[in-house]
This record gives C-alpha cells, sequence and structure tokens, in this order.
C-alpha cells in the first residue's frame, strides 16, 4: 500500500527561550516499520523543509515550516495519509492541517499517531471529522497492523491500540495498545525520507550545536510516574534499553553515510542503569570515533557518580542535562519525583570536575504552591550554582494531556472536555514575557517575577564565582559558536526573531 506520513508545521511563541527544529525521529521509526512489512511510503516534513521560516499566527504565536497549502501539494495519492502529532501545542495547526487533508482528499483514510493523540484520541477524532483512525502508544507496530486491516488480512480489533470512527460512533478497538518489548529488533530509522540535510548544515538539533547532528534512541520509557508527565499515557512505566552494541552500530552507520559528527540522545531516561551505561562508554571509548553526544533531555542522578562522569567524559559526551523540577520538598512530594538532592548535588560536582556542560530543568507554578515554598527551590539553586551546574531552565507548569494532574483536572472541571484554542495556546510555557498560573495562591503576574528571580539567582552565584562564565557567553555569541544551554537560547532567539523580521519586511512590501 502507498502511505503518506506527514510531520506538521510546528507552532512556537515569538519570544520562545527554546524553539528547536529537530528531524522527526518518531514518524522514521514509524515509516521504517511500513517499508519493512513491503509498503510504499512518503514522508512529509514541513519543518525540515524549512526550518528556518518563521510566519506570524498572531502577535504571539508563530509557525515554523512550510504552509499548509504546501504540504497539501507534497502529498502523492496514497490509499492512506498519516499526521504524526507529538506535542499537544502543535494540534492547533495540525487540526487544520488534517481537516484540508480530508478536503482535498475526501475518499483517503486519514490517521494519526504521536504522543497528543495518545492522550486525547476520543477528542481526535470528535474535533477532527475526515480522521478515521487514531493510533495510540508506538507506532512502529501497530501503523503495520492499520495496513493490515486495510487490505482486509486483520479485524480492526486485531490493531493494538486504535480508536476509529464507525459511522456515527467513536469506538475503542479492543486489542489493547502493546509495548514493544523487542527493542533491539526494531529497524533504526528511515532517514533517507527525511530532508535532514537542511537539519544538519543548518545547525537544528535539540541539543547544543556541536557540528551535523542525528538524534537517537537507545531505550524506550521511564519507569517514573512524575504527576505533571504525559509518559505513563504514551509509554507506560517499562524501561526498555536496546544493546550497546547495536546502538554503537547504528552510530558507526551515521557516520559513514551522513558524516554525522555529533548525536543528541532523545531517550526519556537514557542513564537508569549504571552497568549499561558503563558499557556502552567503553564500547565508544574502544572504538575512537571522535564524536561528541549529549543527553540534553534531562537524565536521573542516582545512576551517575564519578565513575560514570568519567567515562561519559572519555567517550565523547560533553553535555548532559538532569531534571529536579523543584528544589523544595513539599513540592516535589506532591509531583511524585523521586531525587535526592544531596545526591544530585554530588553528581553534578562529579560532572562538572570532569569537564561536562550540565544544565537542569525546574517548573514552577504547580498547583497548590505558595510563593513560601520557593525559598527551599532558591536555596538548592544556590547550591548547584556553587559546584558548578552551567545552566537552568525555569519553566512555568502546563495542565498537560496524559498527564496526572491533567485527567485529575478534567475530573475536578478546572478543565473542560472539550478544549479550546486558548487552552493550547498555555501549552507554550517557554515563552520568557508571561507564565500562566495554574495555583490559585499565586498570580501569573507573580509567577513569572517568580521564575525571572529563580533564573537571576541562580547566573548572579554562578558568575560571582565564575565571572569567566559570563565573558565566555558573550564572546560564543558574538563568533555564534554553542557550548551551552544558554548559547543555544541565545542563539536561536537571535536568529528566530530576524527571520520574523524578514518575513514582516517581505509581507509590507508586497
Amino acid at each position: 500500500m502507498k502511505v503518506t506520513l506527514i510531520v506538521p508545521p510546528s507552532t512556537i511563541s515569538k519570544y520562545s527561550n527554546m524553539s528547536p527544529a529537530v528531524p522527526p525521529i518518531g514518524l522514521a521509526y514509524v515509516a521504517r516499520s511500513l517499508l519493512d512489512a513491503g509498503h510504499d511510503v512518503q514522508l512529509i516534513d514541513a519543518v525540515g523543509e524549512a526550518p528556518d521560516r518563521f510566519v506570524p499566527i498572531d502577535d504571539g504565536l508563530l509557525y515554523r515550516g512550510l504552509g499548509i497549502d504546501e504540504v497539501i501539494k507534497k502529498i502523492k495519492p496514497s490509499g492512506a495519509i498519516g499526521v504524526g502529532v507529538m506535542f499537544s501545542q502543535e494540534w492547533m495547526v495540525a487540526r487544520k492541517l488534517l481537516n484540508v487533508i480530508h478536503t482535498v482528499f475526501p475518499d483517503t483514510v486519514i490517521f494519526v499517531g504521536g504522543e497528543h493523540p495518545t492522550a486525547l484520541p476520543e477528542a481526535v477524532l470528535e474535533g477532527t471529522p475526515g480522521v478515521k483512525y487514531v493510533l495510540t502508544g508506538e507506532g512502529d507496530r501497530n501503523s503495520c497492523e492499520l495496513m493490515e486491516h486495510l487490505e482486509g488480512k486483520r479485524s480492526i480489533d486485531e490493531v493494538s491500540g486504535v480508536y476509529y470512527r464507525d459511522g456515527q460512533n467513536i469506538k475503542k478497538g479492543t486489542g489493547g495498545k502493546i509495548r514493544i518489548k523487542e527493542v533491539n529488533t526494531i529497524g533504526w530509522p528511515a532517514w533517507h525520507l527525511v530532508p535532514l540535510e537542511n537539519y544538519m548544515s543548518g545547525g537544528h538539533s535539540y541539543g547544543v550545536n556541536r557540528g551535523r547532528s542525528i538524534p537517537m534512541m537507545a531505550s524506550r520509557g521511564c519507569p517514573y510516574q512524575c504527576t505533571f508527565c504525559s509518559n505513563p499515557a504514551m509509554w507506560t512505566t517499562r524501561w526498555v534499553a536496546r544493546d550497546p552494541e547495536d546502538v554503537l552500530k547504528e552510530i558507526k552507520h551515521y557516520i559513514k553515510i551522513f558524516q554525522v559528527e555529533n548525536f543528541d540522545f532523545h531517550d526519556l531516561t537514557v542513564i537508569v542503569k549504571k552497568s549499561w551505561i558503563i558499557q556502552f562508554c567503553k564500547l565508544l571509548i574502544q572504538e575512537n570515533l571522535q564524536i561528541t553526544w549529549q543527553l540534553p533531555t534531562g537524565t536521573r542522578s542516582e545512576a551517575i557518580d564519578e565513575e560514570v562522569a568519567y567515562h561519559l567524559w572519555k567517550a565523547g559526551c560533553r553535555n548532559l542535562g538532569y531534571a529536579p523540577e523543584s528544589g523544595t520538598e513539599e513540592i516535589l512530594k506532591k509531583i511524585k519525583k523521586i531525587i535526592n538532592k544531596d545526591r544530585m548535588i554530588k553528581s553534578v560536582q562529579g560532572c562538572v570536575k570532569v569537564g561536562l556542560n550540565v544544565k537542569a530543568n525546574f517548573i514552577v507554578g504547580f498547583p497548590g504552591d505558595r510563593p513560601r515554598m520557593y525559598w527551599e527551590t532558591a536555596v538548592f539553586l544556590c547550591r548547584l550554582a556553587f559546584v558548578g551546574l552551567n545552566d537552568i531552565s525555569v519553566t512555568a507548569f502546563s495542565a498537560y494531556p496524559g498527564s496526572a494532574l491533567f485527567i485529575q483536572f478534567q475530573k475536578e472541571g478546572r478543565l473542560p472536555k472539550n478544549l479550546d484554542d486558548d487552552y493550547y495556546r498555555s501549552l507554550h510555557h517557554t515563552d520568557i514575557t508571561k507564565a500562566i498560573s495554574w495555583t490559585e495562591h499565586i498570580s501569573s503576574e507573580d509567577l513569572s517575577r517568580i521564575r525571572n528571580r529563580l533564573l537571576l539567582t541562580f547566573y548572579i552565584v554562578s558568575w560571582t564565582f565564575r565571572p569567566q562564565r559570563f565573558l565566555k557567553i558573550i564572546y560564543h555569541f558574538i563568533i555564534g559558536k554553542e557550548e551551552s544551554r544558554i548559547d543555544k537560547v541565545l542563539a536561536q532567539m537571535k536568529n528566530r526573531l530576524k527571520k520574523v523580521k524578514e518575513y514582516e519586511g517581505l509581507s509590507d512590501s508586497k
């Protein structure tokens, strides 16, 4: 069967502090599975086709990549069209794209998958009449099962994790959502269908720009149950790692085929077992590939001691992120974030000692938070700054679809069943000009001030003890070099605002 897979244009806040364009590893995995099953696959990556194009939607939001009409023109005649929606803040544009696809191709089967449809499968079907199927969870296997159903080889209830439209009714398949345990058998992403060169030559990646980069996944899932995270809905809490030898083989392949210099690991939590990460590092050290790699999404501190940090550095790892989310014990218990702050301080200290560039992610404004709670977080930030943590991010909490808090809010009536565009706009929580508060004890304006004060506190302490870092940031901004997260933030904002200004200038001249 001929199948077209589509990555929609992305949506970002004009003043977001992070807006990376990242090759679509999830849909590239799905494409590989469909190819291996004998299907003819086209993949349209609207972001990758035009990663430096930013078009204003309104005063605050931009879309990035090809316009919807341009995407439609690229679609070849297909038996099925699938759209991947990873992040819920993309849904406004993705929904519009899906409706246009149905108008232009009314007789073609349309299906969607990804984290957003997994979190809200019935709402997606209700809001997009042209969509026939929603695939929840990992798409590698059930996308192939759906194609077999469309070919008459499998009943709908034998398609795992499917929701579907049956006349005017929306039904859930009885097959159930299945996690893939045999991760070493999954084919590598079909990168040849993606405009990788646009990403690589433009310096686009999730991590710091250290050369030609490509996403990697060494594991799937996360064993933790943070209440603000949608991971349990998408992946369950099963963590499964690939064999280190298989990951190394894939790395060497990309070096040879695409001349890759840097690898960004997109795992939810890649370092869970100390034995696994040390074995992987020893393999890289033995091969001496002269590459760098990063763990930008955030990982756990429990398995990273000075021994692990040494192996990470020697194997080529240069940047990694921690995700403590808060330094306040009351908040940590409430969000089920299991960390030991003293152990994390020691872990960060070991990483800094060997030369790793380390950042930490924090969130403010959880339901029930009070201003007094953030004194404890401020103290923790000062301790991290003192031992040498390089960067932090502080974002405002948002009730993300699929998370335990989102489900709780809908049960309590704080969120309606039918979400409107204002809600989806609120998910753009990296906007540095504003914050939306979900706690009755802190206004949105005060939450924005708390976020900014925490950021200021950290960097004042950090640069007081290490003034050379501030000078280095200015130097990197001038010459366009990235080594740390703040380097990347400044470079991205400069480029994005420049591109928006150029677009507005062109629009005014027409």
